[in-house]
């Protein structure tokens, strides 16, 4: 139930994050005096679909996820990545409605899909291998 609860929270904080970058996005929007940016627009959908929705999933089908060895070390790869991908299309709209680029903003995506790349594979490994983390045992002895 710990897995549940804590993929729940996993969840609703993506759910929140999503909403506040469509805010962000809008508010940002209504003072550019009418220049359009769909990456700005697009980060609301990413992080929903590939945040929210992966995770929920994960409640359902991936019940025993949890206690397999390096499944805190896939949890945080993602995360990172969803985290870097964000960051990197939210900096590309701020630089597209400004009028300006970078080519340096491309190493978000770049580093983005590292880490999503390293999570899939440790996922697809962690799902394969099946290796269950030991329990520690507790001695009652003095």
């Amino acid at each position: 139930m710990k897995f549940k609860n804590k993929l729940s929270k996993t969840v609703l904080i993506y759910l929140c994050v999503a909403v506040f970058s469509f805010i962000f996005a809008f508010v940002y929007f209504q003072f550019s005096h009418g220049v359009f940016s769909y990456s700005m627009f697009l980060v609301a959908p990413v992080l929903l679909v590939f945040g929210a929705g992966i995770f929920f999933l994960f409640r359902f089908i991936a019940v025993q996820m949890p206690q397999y060895r390096f499944f805190r070390l896939f949890y945080n790869l993602y995360n990172s990545a969803l985290a870097i991908i964000g960051v990197g299309m939210a900096v590309n709209g701020i630089l597209t409605i400004a009028g300006t680029g970078s080519n340096l903003v491309v190493w978000y995506f770049y580093a983005g899909g590292a880490f999503a790349a390293a999570a899939v594979a440790l996922c697809v490994i962690m799902l394969i291998r099946r290796d269950i983390k030991p329990k520690h045992i507790v001695s009652t002895e003095p």
